[in-house]
């Protein structure tokens, strides 16, 4: 390597050595900031109501389903209440995967598209994929302490 390229790598690797220490030092300062404000009382006090409020949301919410869902199976009333609707939705479950997989070759070959990430998991631990190949390129690699 000529003695010029040498002087550039060096400057550069200094100024990412700077520029490393300098993230380093604004993230700890933002982890001591943000410590701060999460210790003060006002900050425990504040996170401590809205956990208190979204549990008993979520608990309130469930019996109004609840009560929805009860009338709903009794009336088939799909309104029970002003700000309460029943909603019919679609459940989709696969009871034998075997002649879904048959119908799906046949049917909706689209379906069946490879997982590209899947296939080099395989083909670089296990074995060779047919219509792939696997070489070696350089990279390189800046040490992570300067």
């Amino acid at each position: 390597m000529k003695m010029s390229e040498i002087q550039k790598l060096n400057i550069l690797i200094e100024n990412l050595k700077s520029c490393r220490a300098d993230a380093e030092f604004y993230k700890a300062e933002k982890a001591k900031i943000l410590d701060a404000v999460k210790s003060s009382e006002n900050y425990i006090l504040a996170e401590t109501k809205q956990s208190e409020n979204e549990t008993y949301a979520a608990g309130i919410e469930s019996e109004i389903k609840k009560i929805a869902l009860e009338d709903y199976a009794e009336t088939k009333n799909k309104h029970p209440h002003d700000k309460v609707d029943i909603a019919m939705r679609k459940k989709f479950s696969i009871t034998d995967a075997g002649r879904v997989l048959a119908w799906v070759k046949t049917n909706l070959a689209d379906a069946l598209i490879f997982d590209e990430k899947k296939v080099k998991n395989y083909a670089t631990k296990i074995g060779a994929v047919d219509g792939t190949e696997l070489t070696e390129e350089p990279n390189a690699q800046i040490a992570s302490s300067l």
